[in-house]
């Protein structure tokens, strides 16, 4: 995918920045590098920053057309140069490079198709909008996905019209979609004494009622073993969910005397 908008507030990118960058040309010194995220800004990738090991044949370790995960070394943005480099990038900077990769071909999506099918003004979206949200929140699509978790308030705050934002924001909900966490956690109960099997009937029936009044889901595998099913857009919640679950059958268990423990 092409990047032909400047995603990010800053015009040239910060000395330390890892960016994706595109090799449109080889010389006798380096390469030039356009880099996606900064509007196709050239940048240079010398010879001495490609690789640690002595380089023979330069075309082994870059190539015209391809994409290349780099490290800002050096900026002039008074002269429009930008220095990058590929030997003093780490293999934790690279794979850190794909998360935010993805959330970029995610925000460039959206910018096209507002653009396209909203009529929307990029720059306009992009100042009001997707550069405050990135102060805030590192990246875009991050406070996008902030938005949909419930964190609307800094949003209400921003310069646009009620009709504007819902308009904006029922768009981006078709066109973000969300990870949903899917815990089980499954558990027994078992009670030695005559009275056991009422016990574990009085156990069904406060299950049947947290069933009902609750998002999380107890499923009887094969009584007297359960599966406590707990699905959500924040991780955090789930582990909440699950801990408070735990807390109330606690005093449950101990009242009707029931040896509980969870199943691997």
């Amino acid at each position: 995918m092409k990047f032909y908008l400047r995603l990010y507030e800053n015009i040239v990118p910060s000395v330390g920045e890892i960016v994706q960058g595109l090799v449109r040309e080889i010389k006798s010194f380096g390469s030039y590098v356009e880099l996606y995220e900064y509007g196709n800004i050239e940048s240079m990738l010398l010879f001495s920053e490609i690789s640690r090991k002595k380089i023979k044949f330069i075309k082994k370790f870059v190539k015209e057309g391809n994409k290349e995960i780099l490290v800002v070394i050096r900026t002039f943005p008074e002269k429009g140069y930008i220095d990058v480099s590929k030997k003093q990038i780490t293999q934790n900077e690279m794979n850190s490079m794909s998360y935010k990769s993805n959330f970029n071909r995610i925000f460039l999506s959206l910018l096209n198709d507002l653009k396209r099918i909203k009529k929307l003004s990029i720059e306009d979206f992009n100042i009001r909008l997707s550069w405050i949200i990135s102060r805030k929140f590192n990246h875009p699509t991050s406070g996008f996905l902030k938005l949909f978790n419930n964190d609307a308030n800094f949003f209400k705050s921003l310069d646009y019209k009620k009709d504007e934002y819902i308009r904006i924001l029922n768009y981006l909900k078709t066109r973000i979609h969300l990870k949903i966490w899917k815990i089980e956690v499954q558990f027994q109960f078992l009670s030695f004494e005559v009275d056991g099997l009422d016990k574990i009937k009085k156990i069904n029936e406060y299950l049947k009622i947290f069933n009902s009044l609750n998002s999380g889901r107890i499923r009887i595998n094969s009584s007297p073993n359960y599966s406590l099913v707990v699905e959500t857009k924040s991780y955090k919640n789930a582990l909440n969910e699950i801990k408070q679950f735990f807390l109330k059958m606690k005093f449950f268990i101990a009242n009707l005397n029931l040896n509980f423990s969870f199943l691997e």
